[in-house]
């Protein structure tokens, strides 16, 4: 499974017109969706109409894979409030 989430990073940098990774993706929707919605099964169908078919593939595994996944979304979603008053 570690292989799929290898890719070098761009020499070019930021900007370069290099295709977005997942994260980026669901990162975005999230951003999107705003703080009124950070619920993986209700965002899970607008993540996973921005990502290309392999993207959708490997983050289908990761739900399969995860048991916790709804728990791991939470977290992520919330990651730029932690410290937040």
């Amino acid at each position: 499974m570690g292989l799929r989430f290898c890719n070098p990073f761009p020499r070019a940098g930021c900007g370069s017109g290099v295709r977005r990774g997942i994260l980026q993706n669901v990162s975005q929707a999230v951003f999107e969706a705003g703080e009124s919605c950070l619920d993986w099964q209700v965002l899970r169908p607008r993540i996973m109409a921005e990502l290309v078919e392999d993207e959708g593939y490997v983050l289908r595994q990761a739900e399969v894979d995860c048991p916790d996944f709804d728990a791991f979304f939470d977290g992520f979603a919330r990651a730029d409030t932690v410290g937040r008053a």
